[in-house]
C-alpha cells in the first residue's frame, strides 16, 4: 500500500499522528484498532514523513510558484543539500527543481532585480580619458 493511500485512510478516519518527544510514532488514542494496525504496518514510512516535514520546516524549504509557471522548491543558503534531497524524496517532491533563494523566498521581477544591481564597482580601475586633438574643418569646395 502506498504512503498516500495510508495517509488518506488515516485522514478519512479523522486520526492524527505525530512524533513524540522520544521520536516514537504516536497515533490518536481513540482511533479504531484497524487504523492503529495500519499505522503499525507503515510505521517507518510515517516516521520518515514526519521527520522530513520537520526538517523542511526547520530548514526553511518553501514551495514557490515560478514566474513562468510551474512550481519549485526554494531553500536558503547554508542548508545541507543531502538532507534536502532526502526530505524531498520522502515527501515525493524530488521531481521539482531546486533553487537557492536568498531573497526570503520571494520572486522579484526582472526590473526590480536590475534596480538592485550595483551601477559600478570601485574595484575596477578607471581608464583615464584620452584627449582628442581638435580637427580643422575645411570650408568650401574640395
Amino acid at each position: 500500500m502506498s504512503l498516500r493511500t495510508v495517509i488518506e485512510r488515516l485522514s478519512a478516519a479523522g486520526v492524527t499522528f505525530w512524533l513524540g518527544q522520544d521520536g516514537a510514532l504516536r497515533v490518536d488514542s481513540g482511533a479504531p484498532e484497524e487504523i492503529k494496525a495500519l499505522a503499525r504496518e507503515n510505521k517507518q514510512a510515517l516516521v520518515d514523513l514526519c521527520r522530513a516535514q520537520d526538517f523542511a520546516n526547520a530548514a526553511g524549504l518553501r514551495l514557490v510558484h515560478m514566474p513562468r509557471g510551474g512550481r519549485g522548491v526554494a531553500h536558503p543558503p547554508g542548508v545541507d543539500l543531502d538532507q534536502v534531497h532526502w526530505a524531498l524524496s520522502v515527501l515525493q517532491l524530488s521531481h521539482l527543481p531546486l533553487f537557492l533563494n536568498d531573497d526570503d523566498c520571494r520572486w522579484i521581477s526582472y526590473d526590480q532585480w536590475l534596480r538592485r544591481q550595483p551601477l559600478w564597482r570601485d574595484e575596477e580601475p578607471r581608464q583615464p580619458a584620452v584627449p582628442v586633438a581638435p580637427t580643422r574643418r575645411r570650408r568650401g569646395r574640395r
